[in-house]
């Protein structure tokens, strides 16, 4: 259980990044 929540955590932490970046490279 512990595992598959680590992974949610890390996937919305990429997206936020990936968000962010876009967002500095508009």
């Amino acid at each position: 259980f512990m595992q598959s929540k680590a992974l949610a955590f890390k996937a919305l932490a990429l997206n936020a990044r990936g968000r962010w970046d876009s967002c500095l490279l508009d």
